[in-house]
């Protein structure tokens, strides 16, 4: 009889876990990279980047995987505190969520290392989906160009104004937060928050690898010699390591 050698298993990174650490160092080394030619970091529009520190739980930090460091024209400094997640659900449900909402609350409530006059939060994830792009976006958005609660309010209630699902993951971060206080929270302080947070979508290690393309354009402007691309992609090597 002939025998048919069945092929071997192997776990996929994603199913490892090892997939969401390869695209935190690859998030980490973008960020170096804008470093070093002092670029504007996202959702600090007004800032230069001049610090970038990883893995701040020992400062005080619950949002602790990645922190940026910004400077203004007049020396002012304000600060991007990151949570790193391949993928990102929407749900009280989802661990990974809840834990991430749940943590960046509690800095925000802590008030300290966090500052909620000049510091933000941000959700970095791989390509996130249509949904997480469209709807939760959309729910940021509304409370960063809402002047007040009452008007985040409004929108919220207003039928057709939102789409039903960007009413849906707001409950379910206010259920996530009244899950890790014990209690609801004031729906001017979860405006207050949703004001300072940001969702950051990247393809990073990735076969698209279009945000990879734009870093290494910028690495290759700070190069010397004929090879630029070259001497880019040493740096980046390097930043990975």
């Amino acid at each position: 009889m002939r025998q048919i050698n069945k092929p071997l298993s192997v776990s996929s990174p994603a199913a490892t876990g090892a997939a969401g650490v390869y695209f935190e160092q690859h998030v980490g080394a973008a960020f170096l990279s804008l470093l070093l030619v002092r670029g504007i970091p996202p959702s600090l529009p007004s800032c230069q980047l001049v610090e970038v520190d990883f893995q701040t739980r020992h400062e005080g930090w619950r949002t602790d995987d990645l922190l940026l460091v910004g400077a203004t024209a007049d020396g002012q400094m304000t600060r991007l505190a990151a949570q790193v997640k391949r993928k990102i659900i929407v749900s009280r449900q989802d661990e990974d969520f809840r834990d991430t909402i749940s943590n960046a609350w509690q800095d925000f409530c802590a008030k300290n290392p966090f500052d909620p006059a000049t510091d933000v939060f941000a959700i970095v994830t791989l390509r996130g989906s249509e949904s997480l792009l469209n709807h939760f976006t959309a729910l940021l958005d509304s409370a960063h160009f809402c002047r007040d609660a009452d008007g985040f309010a409004e929108r919220l209630a207003t039928t057709g104004f939102l789409h039903n699902t960007v009413r849906k993951y707001y409950g379910e971060i206010c259920a996530v937060i009244e899950q890790a206080m014990g209690r609801p929270q004031a729906a001017s302080d979860v405006f207050a928050f949703l004001k300072r947070l940001y969702l950051l979508s990247f393809d990073l290690n990735s076969p698209t690898a279009q945000t990879e393309a734009w870093i290494k354009t910028l690495l290759a402007h700070t190069a010397s010699g004929p090879d630029r691309l070259g001497a880019s992609n040493a740096t980046r090597n390097e930043m990975l390591k």
